[in-house]
């Protein structure tokens, strides 16, 4: 596929996005004014080499880290992945970001795995490792029998910010997320 059927593909695609009140906005509105303004060419040819132009200028900044393009599905795997870290709410994005991108995709307040290794470390305490390699530990005693390999795990955050992990058919009790 050419260059300038990929810079068309990629205008009628933001073309195609809801409302162009959002590429007016901010750092999106720079990154993709090129683009948007090619939109009103009359002349195909010059269409064309419109898009030409502004795909160059994306890319390079796409390039340059000036513009980072984020695949959503990945990002909702890693907010997962970093749930019951601190972590997750470091990532939070700067005010004026939140007000250019609009409403949040929800945030992450449980995780489902299983269990892929359980040792006791004291008392009714247990570290626990997920088949999603996050690992956590009770604080509070609730596991009555030793867990098993394959057994399902439900970590949730509660009300406070905590967060309860019930293993089995086990009691809800508190934990933290240690790697």
């Amino acid at each position: 596929m050419n260059v300038r059927r990929k810079a068309l593909l990629i205008a009628g695609a933001i073309a195609a996005l809801p409302g162009t009140a959002w590429a007016q906005s901010g750092g999106a509105a720079r990154a993709l004014a090129p683009l948007v303004a090619c939109r009103g060419v009359a002349d195909p040819r010059a269409k064309a080499n419109c898009y030409d132009a502004a795909l160059d200028k994306l890319q390079n900044a796409v390039a340059g880290r000036e513009v980072v393009i984020v695949d959503k599905q990945q990002n909702n795997e890693d907010r997962k992945a970093l749930f019951g870290f601190n972590a997750e709410r470091q990532l939070e994005e700067p005010a004026h970001a939140r007000r250019e991108r609009g409403p949040r995709e929800p945030e992450v307040d449980s995780v489902d795995s299983t269990v892929a290794l359980a040792r006791r470390t004291g008392i009714d305490h247990w570290t626990i490792r997920l088949a999603n390699g996050a690992t956590w530990r009770t604080l509070e005693p609730g596991i009555t029998s030793a867990p098993d390999v394959g057994d399902p795990v439900h970590i949730r955050r509660d009300a406070l910010g905590k967060y309860m992990m019930r293993v089995g058919k086990s009691r809800s009790m508190r934990a933290i997320r240690v790697y």
